[in-house]
């Protein structure tokens, strides 16, 4: 008997990025810990299933500690994208009486601050002009980088401006604020809504298919996959929590 079971769909043709947290981390030296490289190895193990052509690293320590298995694993350089490191933040309220990054400002705070810009709420005093700032780095720091893959973005999303990106497979290995702020972004969800509703574990890989619309004209992102952590299970290191706030550290 066959262990695997043919049919199925393959995705359609275009481009599938791939957004990659790096593992668990030792912040205070911007690296890696012995589980995070743990990790990043249970990472490689998916070489053929990304099938990658490219693969980008963002130049903080911990995101190229986690790129190099996989890079190694795909016989691809990783290419080091300077916007794509994470984003800077300062310490601000969190709404419940403690601290935290903008991107972790409490839920309920949140939802109590109903249709409120994000950039009026009461913990981000003094702090929104800059946070602006840094989101926009980011905004446009991905546009540049996928005009680059051949996508450049348009009202209704992104229009193909290169012929030579039928089937393209990209990764980025960045961070966990990053990854859910460009998220938003790129599948046009409200940043307070994604910032308190999505949390991408260390070294999952959340895919986005830029789906054809229009005749091909017109280029849609979508999510098929959001922290997908399946590699970190099938090497036995179970889901790591690590950044979620109230997480226990085991062990």
């Amino acid at each position: 008997m066959s262990d695997t079971i043919d049919g199925g769909w393959a995705p359609p043709p275009g481009l599938r990025l791939h957004i990659i947290r790096h593992g668990d981390p030792d912040y205070a030296n911007d690296w890696l810990t012995p589980r995070g490289h743990a990790e990043a190895a249970a990472l490689a193990d998916r070489a053929d299933e990304l099938a990658l052509d490219r693969l980008f690293v963002s130049p903080m320590g911990r995101a190229r500690a986690t790129a190099a298995p996989l890079a190694r694993a795909c016989g691809l350089d990783a290419v080091v994208a300077d916007w794509a490191g994470e984003l800077r933040s300062p310490t601000v309220p969190d709404g419940d009486g403690g601290t935290a990054v903008f991107w972790n400002v409490s839920g309920r705070y949140v939802r109590a601050a109903g249709a409120e810009p994000w950039q009026s709420w009461s913990v981000f005093d003094g702090h929104a002009p800059a946070i602006e700032a840094e989101i926009e780095r980011l905004v446009q720091g991905s546009r540049q980088f996928l005009e680059s893959l051949g996508y450049r973005r348009c009202d209704a999303g992104f229009e193909r401006v290169s012929e030579e990106v039928e089937d393209l497979s990209v990764a980025i290995v960045c961070h966990g604020g990053l990854g859910v702020t460009w998220l938003a972004d790129l599948l046009h969800i409200p940043l307070q809504i994604a910032w308190t509703s999505l949390f991408l574990p260390v070294t999952s890989v959340s895919t986005v298919v830029f789906e054809a619309r229009q005749g091909g004209r017109v280029h849609v992102p979508r999510a098929v996959r959001i922290g997908d952590t399946s590699h970190l299970f099938a090497a036995g290191l179970g889901l790591n929590h690590a950044g979620l706030p109230g997480a226990r550290q085991l062990g």
